[in-house]
């Protein structure tokens, strides 16, 4: 099995998905952010009230922003995210820092370690997630596999969080991400 490392931007766009996830959040309290750019090419974007799809020849990318809506003006962001890589293309090892969040104003926010995850005391952003969730478990027929992104763990788990995911056309990868949003959303 050969690997490849995702180097920003990545063939997911997930950088731009993740940029329109914290504009469309943005736009409920100021009316006037411009939907961003992707920094790939898409073949494909299919948008619903709280999810977006995108893929192109390479990459498959979805993204459940209906948490993040409801967190204007809050310091975190909580994302859902489904990914996979497309057939044929090689597997991708997609490390932790390759994860990031462009705000409108062009800042980057890394995504959270995860011990600032378990300090933050997040338990009701995540319970908020849970109450109404939007399905973002579509992906390509060959992507029959579900695993767990799992990048953050919460202290009364007893896994460990993961530093890298290893992206195949096998499998669909799904989980939450975190990301402290200094001023706020």
């Amino acid at each position: 099995m050969q690997h490849r490392t995702l180097n920003p931007p990545s063939a997911l766009g997930l950088i731009a998905l993740l940029a329109f996830s914290l504009a469309s959040s943005s736009a409920l309290a100021q009316d006037k952010i411009e939907k961003p750019v992707p920094g790939v090419p898409e073949i494909f974007t299919l948008e619903g009230q709280f999810v977006r799809i995108a893929y192109n020849n390479e990459g498959y990318a979805s993204l459940g922003y209906r948490t993040a809506n409801q967190s204007v003006g809050e310091e975190w962001m909580l994302l859902e995210v489904g990914m996979t890589v497309r057939k044929p293309t090689e597997n991708h090892l997609l490390k932790r820092p390759d994860i990031t969040l462009q705000t409108p104003d062009m800042k980057t926010i890394n995504l959270a370690s995860n011990k600032e995850y378990q300090g933050a005391g997040l338990m009701g952003l995540e319970k908020r997630a849970e109450t109404v969730r939007d399905s973002i478990n579509y992906f390509p027929p060959d992507a029959g596999k579900a695993c767990a992104i799992a990048l953050f763990a919460r202290l009364d788990q007893r896994v460990m969080p993961r530093e890298q995911v290893d992206l195949s056309w096998q499998r669909a990868w799904l989980g939450r991400l975190f990301f402290k949003i200094p001023g706020g959303i």
